[in-house]
């Protein structure tokens, strides 16, 4: 079939468009109007090509699994109806049903745009499934599944898995419809602020809670005012502790004239704070004669007693009265130490006269109290009673 479109002028009507057959039509064929002129329409064979645009205000059906071509727009006011399985746009874009009920998109780029449907319309794209299954996504790279996320229909939650085609079988993050989000791996949170509008709960179920500054200060804070000193929330906490004598028979020492670690066991270690201050705290008890003499405590860096320094070591007593036997508790305050690095400390004494002797311990009524060393943090401004208020 061919046709010539052919232009007369007409008086008064313009322009008569002609259509020309090369053969007979046969009798159940139905007219075409064509300008002023009415014939028929008969297509050589089933395919049907149309280099223009067509305009259908019904439907169009291709019934018979054959192809339908079309080069300019498509217009449907009604249904479209493809019985094959393969629709293709003139890019060579395709849109393929599989047999196993699947749409395939060989395109790379699906582009859903509220605009397009209409100015001010949302964008909607809904994904339904049977009951009892999951309507999920598969995100798929050089054909392996790589992450499925969708909806898990035997608890009713949300579900990002890795590595499967299945929700549930591999989960990595699960929100619930109560808002409780679960993430199997680590949180890293690149801002500055996690908040919640109640209290807030921190609960290690297997395992220890890990609190961790890069740059070594904690805050503690009342609705943003910090009421710990600068920087120095972990100021108080005990960092070592040694204790001799619970449930252990009486122990003695006979103090000499040079600076002495009364027993190896008397020491403690600890890691320096953040602040690289700390305080020690010795407790014993005095047991001393009438006889006057001066008590002096210092702190070794060996067993073998090894002064830290003259400014360690204290008089923390001085008498000629028996009756001043008397627990002893001295403090040292030490600065400047590097925070991390491990420190070990023993305890030392001597005496100005050679009468006076250490007790502690004891399992009887009245016994020596526990010998007790220990080592606390200390803020950073330890000499600085500003920040006190």
């Amino acid at each position: 079939m061919s046709y010539k479109r052919t232009t007369t002028r007409k008086r008064k009507t313009g322009f008569t468009k002609n259509l020309r057959l090369d053969n007979n039509l046969d009798s159940h064929h139905k007219p075409v109007k064509i300008g002023e002129d009415i014939t028929g329409l008969q297509l050589a064979d089933k395919d049907v090509k149309i280099e223009g645009d067509l305009l259908l205000a019904g439907n169009i059906k291709n019934d018979d699994n054959d192809n339908l071509n079309i080069d300019g727009d498509v217009i449907v006011g009604g249904d479209l109806t493809v019985t094959g399985n393969t629709l293709t746009f003139g890019n060579g874009k395709i849109i393929q049903n599989e047999t196993s009920n699947t749409i395939e998109l060989t395109t790379p780029i699906l582009l859903i745009d509220g605009e397009e449907v209409g100015v001010g319309s949302d964008a909607i794209l809904t994904l339904s499934s049977y009951t009892g299954s999951d309507p999920k996504i598969i995100f798929k790279a050089g054909g392996d599944n790589k992450w499925a996320i969708g909806h898990d229909e035997t608890d009713d939650h949300f579900k990002f898995d890795f590595e499967t085609g299945f929700i549930g079988a591999d989960t990595k993050m699960t929100l619930t419809g109560d808002g409780d989000l679960t993430v199997v791996g680590d949180l890293q949170v690149n801002g500055d602020d996690i908040k919640c509008d109640g209290a807030m709960n921190l609960e290690a179920e297997g395992g220890a809670i890990t609190l961790d500054a890069s740059n070594g200060n904690f805050l503690a804070k009342k609705d943003g005012t910090e009421f710990s000193v600068a920087n120095s929330a972990y100021a108080g906490m005990i960092l070592g502790y040694r204790m001799i004598g619970e449930d252990a028979a009486a122990a003695t020492y006979a103090l000499t004239t040079s600076m002495a670690v009364p027993d190896s066991d008397m020491t403690v270690r600890f890691k320096a704070p953040p602040s690289g201050a700390v305080e020690v705290m010795v407790q014993v008890y005095l047991d001393q004669l009438s006889t006057r003499r001066n008590i002096t405590f210092g702190l070794s860096d060996n067993a073998t007693y090894n002064s830290i320094g003259n400014s360690y070591e204290h008089r923390v007593m001085s008498t000629d009265d028996r009756e001043n036997d008397t627990v002893v508790q001295n403090h040292w305050t030490i600065t400047g130490l590097t925070a991390g690095d491990t420190y070990n400390y023993w305890f030392g004494a001597k005496t100005s006269g050679v009468i006076a002797t250490l007790g502690w311990g004891g399992t009887s009524a009245s016994e020596y109290p526990d010998f007790i060393m220990k080592v606390t943090a200390l803020p950073t401004a330890v000499s600085d009673f500003a920040v006190y208020g």
